[in-house]
């Protein structure tokens, strides 16, 4: 109770735990008072910062180094699960002069999983207004689902869980998936043929819920009566069916209503005849021409071979890449940076022309 008394009417005191009191009281007649003698060192003038620096290199001063050489070595094999758990360890038992700083400094590797968790689940929309739109919602399209990733559709069945606050599956709103799974599956890049089915929605947990609905009739091509049209949506079928035969990847057709190039420069004369000759003012005649790729490797191929062909001058652009993170800056170097050439982004390097084509990605 002594303590608790001193700390009452002594300001100072308060400042000190109870271990730090016999350093600076006596405990006379029942109680602690403050002490009357002390030790000078003669010549000590006071606490320099550059002394208190040595000092801290020295090892004389008690600070928080090892605490952070612990954390540092524990991000680089540690998961961030184990590391949040070291993190927690360190508030409880150990004895850290300056959490805060620490904390800033490791936070983003403590939440790696997380924001990996959060960007694949999506943003929560549950007070946004697109929440009381899925509310409201009596039927949702999703057209060309089988394009779409398996975590799309399971990530849709699990916000509208949410936002609808049923258990039900997709929140008991009726979805109307629509899509052809002959067309193009999940693309999933460097992957193999099993990883691009087992993207697929038909490998999703929901699959067995979901009724099937077929649909014969091609509309566009009964709608307008066509020979040609009508042959070569039969052979689509066929090809989607399997039915024509395969070696090494291709297949032969008889017919399949096109001409047939046998390289690039014959593609983009038949397509971009005189394309160095169609001048400035050519946005008419660029929009009936396109050229359509599997890849955007390809797409970037064809680009640059037919923007050699414009005799214009060159400019050429570069792009600044880098690190949100500072202590990812040693695992992602800029020049790795430079290499990648995600979808929907321009290269590092771009070219670019009086006359040619320019896409703006709005931000």
């Amino acid at each position: 109770m002594a303590f608790f008394e001193l700390c009452q009417v002594n300001n100072f005191a308060k400042t000190l735990l109870y271990v730090e009191v016999p350093a600076y009281y006596v405990w006379k007649n029942n109680r602690f008072e403050r002490r009357k003698k002390g030790k000078d060192v003669p010549g000590y003038l006071g606490i320099k910062k550059d002394q208190v620096l040595a000092c801290r290199a020295l090892g004389l001063l008690e600070d928080d180094a090892s605490w952070d050489r612990t954390l540092e070595e524990a991000c680089i094999s540690d998961s961030p699960y184990k590391t949040r758990e070291l993190f927690a360890i360190m508030l409880v038992f150990c004895h850290v002069g300056d959490l805060l700083k620490l904390w800033e400094k490791y936070r983003g590797h403590f939440s790696k999983d997380i924001r990996r968790q959060v960007e694949r689940d999506g943003e929560n929309v549950d007070l946004s207004d697109m929440a009381h739109v899925l509310r409201e919602a009596k039927v949702i399209i999703w057209d060309e689902c089988t394009m779409a990733h398996k975590k799309g559709i399971e990530a849709l069945n699990r916000t509208l869980q949410d936002i609808r606050g049923c258990n039900r599956i997709m929140g008991g709103v009726v979805v109307l998936l629509a899509g052809d799974f002959r067309q193009t599956l999940p693309v999933v890049p460097r992957g193999t043929r099993a990883d691009e089915v087992k993207a697929c929605i038909k490998s999703s947990i929901l699959w067995p819920s979901v009724k099937v609905l077929s649909l014969t009739i091609n509309m566009r091509v009964h709608l307008q009566p066509n020979s040609k049209a009508e042959e070569f949506s039969k052979i689509l079928i066929d090809i989607g069916n399997g039915n024509i035969a395969e070696e090494d990847g291709r297949i032969k057709v008889s017919y399949i209503g096109c001409e047939i190039v046998p390289e690039l420069i014959t593609l983009t004369d038949k397509i971009y005849p005189n394309i160095d000759k169609a001048g400035n003012n050519c946005s008419s005649w660029l929009k009936e021409r396109a050229i359509l790729t599997p890849t955007n490797e390809q797409a970037n191929c064809i680009n640059n071979f037919l923007l050699e062909k414009i005799s214009t001058e060159q400019v050429r652009y570069e792009s600044m890449d880098t690190v949100t993170e500072e202590e990812d800056a040693v695992h992602y170097p800029v020049e790795f940076l430079h290499s990648l050439d995600p979808p929907g982004i321009p290269p590092h390097i771009l070219h670019i022309k009086i006359g040619a084509p320019i896409m703006l990605l709005r931000n």
